[in-house]
Parts: C-alpha cells; structure tokens; sequence
C-alpha cells in the first residue's frame, strides 16, 4: 500500500516559502520509506517589502530592461501591480544580463531598499534563465 500526504506550513513571512512534500513509498513488503523533497513557492508581487526586510534574500521573476544605465527587472510587466527592482550587481553579472534583456528571468538576490510600494532595490546574486 503507497500513502501520499503533503504537508505545508503557514507562515507570516512573505518571502519564498519552503513547504515539504513527504511522499511514503513501499520498499517491499517490511520495508516503507519516507522521501522529503522542499518545494519552493515563488512569490509573484514584491510590493510589501519594505525596511523591515532590508538585507533578506528574496527570489524574484520578471522580465530584465535596462534604462539608460541601469538595469531593471520588472515584476508581472502587464500588470497594473508590477513592480520595478533596481539591480546592482557585481561586474561578472553584467554580460549575462545584457544576453537576457526583455527576456523572462529568474534572480536571487539581497533586498537592499523599498523607494515606494512599485519601485524597490536589490543586489543580484545568481540568474536563472531555465525554472
């Protein structure tokens, strides 16, 4: 006999959530075996951050623009509630970034400032073009 059970836990924290999946699986008749795998939850509208989350670590998709000399990731573009994260980055990021302009993206970084509930900073640690 196989059992599925997903468990999750809620949590006032805003960020990417980490919930478990506990698969138990039948090894042979005496034999069970319990599998936790995290699955990440993506958060989709950043707007709330603000200086109490100064420093966290966030998880951010949206399409990469650059505006005069800055780039610019852009959360749910054709939303009216997108918001736009300011990117600083280290130089090594800067040619991946410019190979992923107008392109949908995946970016781990460091919140570092909220200038209005739509417009926010963030310092970019890892890209992700495949998720």
């Amino acid at each position: 006999m196989v059992f599925f059970c997903v468990l999750g836990c809620k949590s006032t924290k805003k960020e990417p959530e980490t919930q478990s999946e506990v698969l138990e699986v039948t090894v042979n008749e005496k034999e069970q075996l319990l599998i936790v795998k995290p699955v990440e939850i993506l958060i989709d509208n950043h707007s709330y951050l603000g200086e109490i989350n100064i420093g966290e670590e966030i998880v951010v998709v949206g399409v990469l623009s650059k505006e005069v000399d800055n780039f610019v990731l852009i959360e749910n573009p054709l939303s009216k509630n997108r918001v736009s994260f300011l990117l600083e980055f280290d130089e090594k990021l800067e040619t991946q970034l410019l190979e992923n302009l107008e392109k949908e993206v995946k970016i781990t970084g460091v919140f570092k400032n909220s200038i209005s509930p739509w417009n926010k900073e963030m310092t970019v640690i890892k890209i992700e073009t495949d998720f």
